[in-house]
């Protein structure tokens, strides 16, 4: 499996949903109830998530089963990648929330048909002395499909249609001819057995399996505040600022974002794998961000705020990078790779589901801002450190 190719699909991957979460849906939201759009989007992200979740699993088993027959899981990804493809045109064609919310759901249908072969195409083909690295090469992922997306449809084109058309193609232009040189799956051949963790996890799903399955569904809470409402929480700090320049603020923070956070996951996954540590700087991510959620909520200028998004940007890096290479070498069975990934799945979607909610709670609240969800993010980001420092036997 070429390495650079893999990077490349897996930043396709993140362009395919990052900037419709930080530009498109919040901006379509608006246009269907401008004077509820923050309840309308929580609506369709948290429905999305569920979708989300369940696709997530199903598919990954179903690509489990199917490896052999299909030697790979080539044509999950390529089928999923025209799915997607489709439900860009559907959600650009929906103009009332009942659209909206069957076209959302259409598309985490079908990015998790094509993500969630993707991402088990580590286990079953990287070496555990690698997968520091591929794990910083798929925390590349966020911060470059970050800024390549949202440079792109936030900045370079203005109407609607181009925008999502430009999403489209961007998406199949990086995955698919990576889709259509992957060989058969080496795994269904010859594969070594994968490495047990020391606490028993070749059993079943390990305690430090669970911890870490609530450590980054506590983490994903940030990244879901910070996603999806970055467009809302920049209009309310700059309200005179009309709705395009704000939409280049979101493109600035995303270069922003991008630039640190790929230096700080690449430097951070090559050291975990020289050392074999890999927990300290999950560790120490995740209080990152804590601080960075902290900043953001309190944060009264745009210059702080765009300080505080750069160290919320190496916490993230540094999480992404590392965190994953983490959790494959304590995964229970190379049989059963996608499943228990899809099970790890539900820890990025369960808070998309918990997130929008409490967001559209707190903003009832009186005198409450867009601001009081990034200070709530922050006590999520504290909680998933904690749970990380419980875990048994990690290095």
């Amino acid at each position: 499996m070429s390495l650079s190719g893999f990077a490349v699909a897996i930043i396709g991957a993140y362009i395919a949903f990052l900037p419709l979460l930080q530009i498109l849906l919040p901006i379509k939201a608006a246009e269907i109830e401008p004077a509820n759009a923050t309840a309308v989007l929580g609506m369709v992200a948290a429905s999305g998530a569920v979708v989300a979740g369940i696709a997530n699993f199903v598919i990954g088993w179903l690509s489990d089963r199917t490896r052999s027959y299909f030697r790979g899981r080539r044509p999950w990804i390529i089928a999923g990648l025209f799915g997607i493809a489709a439900s860009d045109a559907a959600i650009w064609q929906a103009h009332s929330l009942p659209a909206l919310l069957i076209a959302f759901g259409l598309f985490q249908l079908t990015f998790n048909m094509m993500f969630s072969p993707l991402l088990a195409l580590v286990s079953d083909r990287v070496t555990p002395a690698r997968r520091g690295l591929v794990s910083a090469l798929i925390g590349l992922g966020h911060p470059v499909g970050a800024v390549v997306g949202t440079v792109v449809v936030g900045s370079l084109f203005v109407r609607e249609g181009d925008r999502f058309l430009a999403l489209a193609a961007m998406v199949l232009i990086a995955i698919l001819p990576f889709a259509i040189r992957l060989g058969a799956d080496p795994a269904t051949t010859t594969a070594p057995p994968i490495e047990r963790a020391a606490d028993g996890a070749g059993r079943g799903l390990s305690g430090n399996f669970v911890l870490a399955w609530l450590s980054r569904a506590c983490i994903v809470m940030t990244f879901t505040v910070s996603q999806l409402y970055l467009l809302f929480y920049l209009r309310a700090m700059i309200p005179q600022a009309p709705l395009l320049a704000v939409e280049h603020g979101v493109t600035l923070l995303a270069v922003v974002f991008g630039s640190v956070s790929a230096v700080s996951g690449i430097v951070a996954g090559r050291i975990s794998d020289r050392t074999g540590h890999r927990r300290p700087f999950v560790l120490g991510s995740a209080l990152a961000i804590c601080v960075a959620m902290i900043a953001l909520a309190v944060a009264p200028s745009w210059p702080l705020a765009i300080a505080a998004y750069a160290v919320f940007a190496a916490g993230a890096g540094t999480h992404t990078a590392v965190e994953f290479a983490m959790i494959v070498d304590i995964l229970p069975s190379r049989d059963r790779v996608a499943r228990d990934l899809g099970i790890l799945n539900l820890s990025n979607i369960v808070p998309q589901i918990i997130a929008p909610l409490a967001v559209t709670w707190i903003v009832t609240l009186p005198g409450a801002t867009i601001q009081w969800a990034f200070g709530a993010a922050s006590i999520a980001a504290a909680t998933g450190a904690v749970l990380v420092a419980l875990m048994r036997a990690v290095r």
